[in-house]
C-alpha cells in the first residue's frame, strides 16, 4: 500500500506530524491503517466539520462527541493529539463547543484543540468563551 510506505518513510526521516479531517474522504481510515503499530511515533491532528459535505450544519456538543468517536474509530487510536474545528461555521455556540472540547480533554480522548480557518475576531470570541486553543491552521 503506497500510503503506508509514505508514512513509514516520513517516520524514518523524522517527519511525524500528520494532518487529516473527517471531510477529507477516507483519509482518517487510510492514516489509521498506515500507523498501526506505530501510533506512538506520530502526532495526529484531525478536524471535525463537513460530515455532510458543503452545507453541513453547526455541531452541538453531542455532535462534537460523535465526531471525536468517529475519528478515533477511523484512525484506530484511543486519543487524538489535536482536534480542530474545520471552519467557524461548524460551531453552533462557542461556550457549548469549549465546554465539550474541554470535556474531551479531561476524558483523554483529545490532548489539545484548536481551529482551522478562523479569523482573528472568531478566535477572540472563542477565547472569550473560555477556549484554550493551541493552533489555528490557515489555508
Amino acid at each position: 500500500m503506497l500510503s503506508k510506505s509514505v508514512v513509514d518513510k516520513c517516520l524514518e526521516l523524522g517527519i511525524n506530524f500528520f494532518d487529516t479531517a473527517e471531510g477529507y474522504k477516507n483519509s482518517e481510515k487510510v492514516l489509521g491503517k498506515a500507523l498501526l503499530g506505530r501510533r506512538q511515533d506520530a502526532v495526529v491532528a484531525t478536524k471535525f466539520g463537513f460530515r455532510d459535505g458543503i452545507g453541513t450544519p453547526p455541531y452541538s456538543a453531542q455532535e462534537i462527541d460523535e465526531a471525536v468517536t468517529r475519528s478515533l474509530q477511523n484512525l484506530q487510536t484511543t486519543y487524538l493529539d489535536i482536534l480542530q474545528v474545520h471552519f467557524p461555521s461548524f460551531i453552533r455556540d462557542n461556550v457549548e463547543a469549549v465546554t465539550e472540547l474541554e470535556r474531551q480533554v479531561s476524558l483523554g480522548r483529545i490532548r489539545y484543540y484548536g481551529f482551522s480557518n478562523f479569523a482573528p475576531n472568531r478566535i477572540k470570541a472563542f477565547v472569550e468563551a473560555g477556549g484554550k486553543p493551541v493552533v489555528n491552521q490557515v489555508h
